[in-house]
């Protein structure tokens, strides 16, 4: 794997072993969020590296200019116990259109980005499975 051998075309699920049973990888999107979840397996380690890099950079860069002010919205209509539906709203689409940034950040080669932006827009849910919250610290992950 650190050679960067390991491809994603020769990646076989064992779900009968495993009992964890991967999503079905038929459509576009899925295909997609398997590419993502997956990334480290389809680069060299270094080229992994370099490629997070990039995508950690501007997802914290477009947190601050636009994922803060959303979550401070949500966090004062919660804390006020206002009606939390728009700023809830605005922050799942916001989820949706980072996770499209994050993999056209990791991926600016493939040439499905329109294409995966415009799903998004339709399809919010699936589109937040692409986004991945790199503001917290890794402290933050511990369980």
């Amino acid at each position: 794997m650190q050679s960067g051998e390991y491809r994603l075309q020769r990646f076989d699920f064992q779900e009968m072993y495993t009992h964890a049973p991967e999503d079905d990888q038929s459509s576009f999107f899925q295909k997609k969020i398997f590419r993502m979840k997956y990334r480290q397996f389809d680069t060299s380690v270094q080229d992994h590296y370099a490629r997070e890099q990039k995508m950690l950079n501007g997802s914290l860069s477009r947190y601050e200019t636009e994922g803060r002010p959303l979550l401070e919205a949500l966090w004062t209509a919660l804390s006020q116990k206002k009606d939390s539906s728009v700023p809830l709203a605005s922050w799942a689409e916001y989820q949706a259109k980072e996770g499209v940034r994050q993999y056209q950040d990791y991926y600016p080669e493939d040439q499905d980005i329109a294409a995966l932006a415009n799903l998004a827009s339709t399809n919010g849910p699936l589109a937040q499975e692409l986004f991945q919250n790199l503001t917290l610290k890794p402290e933050d992950h511990k369980e």
